[in-house]
């Protein structure tokens, strides 16, 4: 995925730009035809981590931040400038963290690897979503926080179960192409 990142260092900015626009986007997008228990923004995130190298982290960091910026500044009045901020900014860091943590794996192993990355990043996530929610906003949610980590948990990862495996495969695209090739030419 090199070949559209070739340029000047100007032009690879302004394309940078233009992923974390494109990633904002999709996760809005994305967000509105999700539900709690279906939630696919988690699994995009998680996609992209897994789809784009790591130089390439700091520009979904900042479609993230657009993404979650045009959510969240207008619940600002209500919930608070710290939870806007704190509970923006630390949701990506943290799945970049875990599958920073399982890129070994996911050259190693195929398959077993997404099941970890997404359960751990839908854990982390929702406890960080509900611990800032009680934390940080004025007045905290009603719901118990057992059924808010049961709800949160579970949509985010099938949210990403649907898109990840997606990915994955998009990712490996080459490997199977060339693997059906070798095995044609050597069962004939």
């Amino acid at each position: 995925m090199t070949w559209w990142w070739e340029g000047n260092r100007l032009e690879r900015i302004a394309k940078g730009l233009l992923l974390a626009g494109i990633y904002g986007l999709t996760c809005w997008a994305a967000r509105t035809v999700s539900l709690d228990q279906f939630y696919l923004p988690a699994g995009i995130r998680l996609a992209a981590l897994i789809l784009f190298p790591t130089r390439l982290w700091l520009y979904l960091l900042i479609g993230e931040y657009a993404y979650l910026a045009h959510m969240r500044v207008p619940m600002i009045g209500k919930f608070g400038v710290p939870w806007a901020v704190i509970s923006s900014i630390t949701l990506l860091p943290t799945v970049a963290l875990i599958v920073r943590l399982h890129l070994k794996r996911m050259n190693e192993e195929q398959g077993v690897w997404i099941l970890s990355a997404a359960a751990l990043s839908a854990l982390a996530v929702s406890a960080l979503n509900i611990a800032f929610a009680h934390l940080l906003m004025p007045s905290p949610p009603r719901y118990s926080v057992a059924t808010d980590a049961i709800r949160f948990s579970i949509g985010d990862y099938l949210g990403m179960l649907t898109v990840v495996p997606l990915a994955v495969l998009w990712k490996s695209r080459d490997a199977l192409f060339f693997d059906a090739i070798i095995y044609a030419k050597s069962s004939t």
